[in-house]
């Protein structure tokens, strides 16, 4: 699709993995473009979620692997126990049939929950499944692993990077 579009250099940030990127590499070079390491790490600010942009980073990073494995491992941990919460709730979901839905890389989050609920007649909609179980403050919800932004920035710093603030409007801060 890039070369489609006459792009000579680009990114991919997946969140919390690398994974894209390592994949894309030979069609990179297949079409003759630039494809810069990057990856979407997600991070806390002030008890908030933030994503930090890494661009231009060592993929072969052993800390910064780390950083990204034990986010992305945590992933599965948390959407168990969302799972289990649920059941506590009589919502019984399959977990197995959810983590088939995460795709080849098992790639767990909230919206595939929010996907089941709906599939299985518990809610009607995304929104409904996020306002009455998985969204902050409703009793299905569990914080994601996210490191502390600065641990984040430094650990992009050592990886050779450049850090990012992705979507900064979700802060509502200016």
């Amino acid at each position: 699709m890039a070369n489609n579009f006459g792009l000579n250099v680009i990114a991919i940030t997946d969140h919390d993995n690398l994974d894209g990127y390592r994949e894309a590499i030979q069609y990179a070079k297949q079409y003759n473009i630039e494809l810069i390491p990057a990856v979407e790490i997600s991070a806390s600010h002030q008890n908030r979620e933030v994503h930090i942009l890494a661009y231009n980073i060592d993929p072969n990073n052993k800390e910064l692997n780390q950083l990204l494995n034990s986010i992305y491992d945590s992933r599965f941990l948390r959407a168990k126990k969302i799972v289990q919460k649920l059941a506590k709730l009589d919502i019984h979901l399959n977990f197995d049939e959810i983590q088939k839905k995460a795709g080849k890389n098992n790639y767990l989050g909230r919206p595939h929950i929010s996907n089941a609920l709906i599939k299985n007649g518990f809610c009607k909609d995304k929104f409904e499944a996020f306002e009455k179980y998985l969204g902050e403050n409703c009793y299905a919800y569990i914080p994601k692993l996210a490191p502390d932004v600065k641990e984040v920035i430094e650990q992009i710093r050592k990886a050779g990077g450049v850090s990012v603030l992705a979507h900064p409007y979700s802060l509502r801060n200016d």
